[in-house]
Parts: C-alpha cells; sequence; structure tokens
C-alpha cells in the first residue's frame, strides 16, 4: 500500500516576489530532500525502497518588499558657510549610505553638513532583501557676501570758538590780536579706527585722497580746519572731512563713511 504526502500549503504576498523556504512533507524517511527552491507543489518520488512513494512539498514564503527611505534637510537654503542638518528614515533596509563624505550611516539617524560655501545635493541608499532604494535633497548655498565693514571716528564733532573785543570787519577779521580761540575739551586731533570681513584689502581716504589701508588698523587725524562766520555774532558756521574705507573681497565691494565736522563762531566779549 502506498504512503501519500500531506497537502501543501503556498503563501504569497501581494505585490512583492515571495523568499521562501521549502520543507519537505510526507513520508519524512522516504522522501530524499530538497534545495530551498524547489518550488511549491513540485512532486518527488522515494529512492529508498519501497519506490515511487509521492513526496509533496510545502513551502513556507514570507514577503519582502523593496526599501523605503525618507530623506529631509533641516534648511534647503542657506547662507554662505553655513550648514544644515540631514535626516533620514527607512523602512525594510539593513544598511544604509550617505554621500557624499558620509559613507556608511544607520538605517535612520542624521549628520550635520560641513560649512557649505555651494549647493550640494545629498543622496542616501538603503539596502535589503527586497532590494534597494534612493532618494536624494538639494541644500542651496546662497552668494557669498561682500565685506562687512566697521568704520568710527572718535571725537566725530569738534567745536572752536573765539571770543572778540570787537565785531570783525566787514573785510575780514584784520589783526588777530583782537580775538582768543578756545578749543572746547583742548581736542585738535581724533581717532579713525577701522576693521572689515570678508575682505582682502582696504584703502581709506580722507576727502578723496589716499589716506590708509589694510582690513583693520586705526590712524590719527586733526580736526576739520575752522571756518569763521565774518560778521553775525553767535553764528555757526561748519567746515567737515569725510572718510571713506572702501574694500574688496571675494563677494564684491563694500564701502562705508564716516563725516568729521568742526563748528565755528565767534563771540564779543
Amino acid at each position: 500500500m502506498k504512503q501519500t504526502a500531506l497537502l501543501i500549503l503556498i503563501a504569497f504576498a501581494p505585490g512583492a516576489w515571495a523568499h521562501c523556504a521549502t520543507v519537505q512533507d510526507g513520508p519524512i524517511s522516504l522522501c530524499q530532500p530538497v534545495a530551498a527552491s524547489q518550488p511549491a507543489g513540485d512532486r518527488g518520488t522515494s529512492a529508498q525502497t519501497p519506490p515511487d512513494i509521492p513526496c509533496w512539498y510545502q513551502v513556507s514564503c514570507a514577503a519582502s518588499t523593496n526599501p523605503k527611505v525618507q530623506l529631509t534637510a533641516q534648511a534647503q537654503s542657506v547662507a554662505y558657510a553655513a550648514r544644515s542638518v540631514i535626516s533620514w528614515t527607512s523602512q525594510g533596509a539593513s544598511a544604509c549610505s550617505l554621500s557624499p563624505s558620509f559613507g556608511a550611516v544607520p538605517v535612520s539617524g542624521s549628520r550635520t553638513t560641513p560649512a557649505l560655501t555651494k549647493s550640494t545635493t545629498y543622496t542616501v541608499t538603503c539596502s535589503g532583501s527586497g532590494g534597494s532604494a534612493t532618494q536624494s535633497v538639494t541644500v542651496s548655498v546662497q552668494s557669498q557676501p561682500g565685506p562687512t565693514i566697521t568704520l568710527t571716528a572718535s571725537p566725530q564733532s569738534f567745536r572752536n570758538n573765539k571770543v572778540c573785543q570787537t565785531e570783525p570787519p566787514a573785510g575780514g577779521w584784520g589783526g588777530n590780536g583782537r580775538c582768543s580761540t578756545h578749543w572746547a575739551g583742548n581736542k585738535y586731533s581724533g581717532t579713525l579706527t577701522w576693521s572689515a570681513t570678508n575682505a582682502s584689502s582696504c584703502t581709506i581716504y580722507k576727502n578723496g585722497s589716499s589716506f590708509g589701508s589694510g582690513t583693520s588698523g586705526s590712524k590719527n587725524y586733526y580736526a576739520p580746519t575752522p571756518n569763521y562766520p565774518t560778521t553775525d555774532n553767535g553764528q555757526i558756521n561748519t567746515t567737515s572731512d569725510t572718510y571713506k574705507a572702501v574694500c574688496r573681497g571675494p563677494g564684491g565691494t563694500s564701502a562705508k563713511t564716516v563725516v568729521v565736522t568742526t563748528k565755528a563762531q565767534y563771540f564779543l566779549r
């Protein structure tokens, strides 16, 4: 009397190839072992005595889907030389890599980019038993800024008074012995200070003529020459000197100015 095997059970995963392990069923002591690639439902026969006993095979299947991956950038547009954070998550993956620069990474996580000076595309690739998946994100970098300049004059304003015994004539002051000059605080000079970032060179000008150079520095200056009123007692005349810093760098050229003034007037004693 012939013995028969049990009924075959086959499982399929919709939309995905099945990863299967074959287990022989039937008269165990009489059926030959089979490879894991044995198709479900194949019939074999025993090679032992008695011969020709049917052997059926049960195949257990587990779905193997393609991995899924999601990649994001904390900031997709950053200032020149700024950083962003790249984050990713995956499903069905056993290994991931992030390029450029980072290489092998966990199946989920984040990495901080280096200081970026050009737009960069980051790509994560994750693989698993069902294949691999890739996603990319681009972080754009804004143009390199021009120089940023700090320019200060201290003091920025002077005052120069004349105290006169008599009002000056219409033709001018005449003999200077009639008036005495008094500088408020006795300050005849000041200091110009400058500095620049993102600059490779700077030139400092006074009223259009070269006054100094360098991306940072300081230099003394004299108060602008006073200009006194010629007639009205107490009237104020103002004179000025203009200092301008012009700086150049990879991002362009920038300029900044500061004006130093002297206010002059006379008083009758």
